[in-house]
């Protein structure tokens, strides 16, 4: 599985996480996940949130990000029935 598609993988998983935790899931460099995030975030893929008592930020898979991983929207309405 390709970095970028782990680190949304691992989200779906593990909705709302920090890039810390990410790092520690995936066993990928930090850089690169930072990295991933926000290219995943530019491409609608992610939706991040700030927390005002928690620092980092948390990211989970958006519902494009979730029609991606189903493999597109037709099976993503099969799974949603």
């Amino acid at each position: 599985m390709k970095p970028r598609r782990r680190v949304l993988h691992t989200l779906a998983h593990h909705p709302w996480s920090a890039a810390s935790h990410v790092v520690g899931l995936t066993g990928l460099p930090q850089r690169s996940v930072y990295r991933y995030l926000e290219s995943l975030g530019d491409a609608g893929l992610v939706q991040t949130a700030s927390v005002p008592l928690i620092r980092p930020r948390l990211h989970a898979p958006s519902e494009a990000g979730i029609v991606e991983l189903a493999g597109g929207r037709r099976k993503a309405e099969s799974y949603a029935r």
